[in-house]
């Protein structure tokens, strides 16, 4: 625990941590937000959320698996 609490406050750790998320992990969120929000938007289109929203949220499910999985 003290060897966790001490790289976190070290400006250095710090320094790279930042680094690494700003070059490799952002931009993969945000792809893959964007991705999401499409598939959301699509979906919405061909099963009405509101109207019958546990279909929605399985469908929903289902994609993120597969494209979890490497599917899509």
């Amino acid at each position: 625990m003290k060897a966790a609490r001490r790289a976190a406050t070290d400006p250095r750790v710090r320094g790279k941590a930042k680094e690494v998320y700003q070059t490799q992990v952002q931009p993969k969120l945000t792809e893959t937000s964007q991705e999401l929000r499409k598939d959301w938007q699509e979906q919405a289109s061909q099963t009405k959320p509101s109207e019958n929203p546990m279909r929605f949220a399985g469908r929903m499910t289902g994609r993120m698996k597969k494209r979890l999985r490497g599917d899509e």
